[in-house]
């Protein structure tokens, strides 16, 4: 039995042979500051690994493997979820290099790891695995709704870019709305923060130019308790966050340009800070405008 959770690849790494961690450590970090897909990041990683695409299934062949698993992975594609040790890979290494084309890598990558994508991929024969999701970001946004019967749950998640995220939160009326999903943040500049960070300032600053009305809170935060290098799992802002920055002696919209979330927030008063939490479904949010 495996009990299988998103972060579990960072506690298990194994790279393949003429790969050094080193290696993995600086290709991820080049992947997690493009601002690509997290399927699209998996399918890279996973060629580098022994373990990860049902790699670790060889080792306890021929029996049968039964996984819990609990996703953080938007949509719940198990073969993405701490880079699915139980399950097939999700693409070939032919899709890897094309991935790395596709997002200006290829040149800045470590010569082992191109030759080793320019190989013709293994032929992995799996044993029989019975992988079971037993909690998700859609599980946990459905128990809010719950909680909350008069919320609005916003099925659709909020992936992609982390601005166009903001617009879409921005964009919703009056009431209670409760969004799950996980954003890329493409680095551009040199401050700290993360995805969710960001988000929570992006919303604040929409709503100071939308003039909104009214009472509101906005809550964004990862469910691990963590959101990028920092102490925050996210943010927590209202009407009154943007002129209390200010009112600190820091511009907001400056801090913004150089991925500073976590300075613009701390001004406010407005990071959530929890501690981690054990467990992993990705980022959830919930919105209230009075």
């Amino acid at each position: 039995m495996c009990l299988i959770s998103g972060g579990g690849s960072a506690l298990l790494p194994a790279p393949i042979v003429g790969i050094s961690l080193q290696d993995k450590k600086d290709i991820n970090a080049l992947l997690l500051a493009s601002g690509a897909d997290i399927l699209v990041v998996n399918l890279i990683r996973q060629q580098l690994s022994t373990l990860k695409g049902g790699g670790m299934l060889r080792y306890v062949d021929p029996h049968l493997v039964t996984a819990l698993i609990l996703s953080d992975v938007i949509g719940d594609d198990l073969r993405a979820v701490a880079r699915a040790p139980t399950v097939s890979p999700i693409g070939t290494r032919l899709q890897a290099r094309v991935g790395l084309e596709e997002l200006g890598l290829w040149d800045q990558i470590p010569l082992s790891v191109k030759l080793v994508l320019e190989q013709s991929d293994d032929t992995i024969e799996l044993t029989n695995a019975r992988n079971i999701l037993i909690g998700s970001n859609s599980i946990s946004l459905e128990a809010m709704g719950k909680e909350i019967p008069e919320a609005t749950i916003h099925k659709m998640p909020l992936v992609g870019d982390v601005s166009q995220a903001a617009a879409r939160v921005a964009a919703a009326g009056p009431g209670i709305h409760l969004f799950g999903g996980e954003t890329t943040v493409r680095l551009t500049g040199t401050g700290r923060g993360g995805r969710n960070q960001e988000l929570a300032l992006r919303v604040a600053l929409l709503a100071e130019y939308q003039n909104w009305q009214g009472r509101w809170l906005y809550l964004q935060a990862g469910t691990d308790g963590r959101d990028g290098p920092t102490n925050a799992a996210g943010g927590v802002v209202c009407e009154a966050s943007i002129s209390a920055m200010r009112a600190a002696g820091v511009e907001p919209e400056q801090l913004l340009a150089d991925n500073d979330a976590y300075h613009a927030l701390a001004a406010a008063k407005a990071l959530l800070i929890t501690g981690g939490t054990g467990t992993n479904v990705a980022d959830l949010g919930v919105l209230i405008r009075v």
